[in-house]
């Protein structure tokens, strides 16, 4: 729900620009997987937001707030914006002209991201194995 202080700026906002409100996780799905980017801009330092986890896991280009750790978190696949108006207009519209290299490298990314994933959760998996199994002979 919009707060009462952007409401001018609502009404004059075009046709495809829609606010969508309360979602329930299954319409937020649907709609992200609709997206050509998911935009996730904030000014707070040392943050990592979950919109570009969101659409890493979705495979979807991302435009994120200009800052070090999220140019550090998310290497490819992304158009950082600066804090302004004016940066956040020029980095959808750079990221409306670089939607196919965009859309590689987020490929790429994601599917590196998600074989790292696999191979740490592989290692925890073992290494509890081994507790297990280090466990079961001190018991004996």
């Amino acid at each position: 729900r919009p707060r009462a202080e952007f409401k001018a700026a609502l009404d004059s906002a075009p046709e495809n620009f829609i606010v969508r409100g309360f979602l329930s996780d299954e319409e937020y799905l649907r709609l992200m997987g609709e997206v050509d980017c998911v935009m996730a801009i904030t000014t707070a330092p040392a943050t990592i937001v979950c919109g570009g986890a969101e659409g890493v896991a979705l495979n979807k280009p991302l435009i994120l707030g200009d800052t070090r750790e999220l140019r550090a978190h998310f290497p490819s696949g992304a158009i950082f914006a600066k804090n302004s108006s004016e940066g956040i207009a020029d980095a959808i519209k750079s990221a409306i002209d670089d939607l196919p290299r965009l859309r590689a490298e987020m490929t790429e990314f994601s599917g590196r991201s998600f074989a790292a994933l696999d191979k740490s959760l592989d290692e925890l998996a073992e290494l509890v194995r081994s507790l297990q199994r280090r466990a079961s002979v001190d018991i004996e």
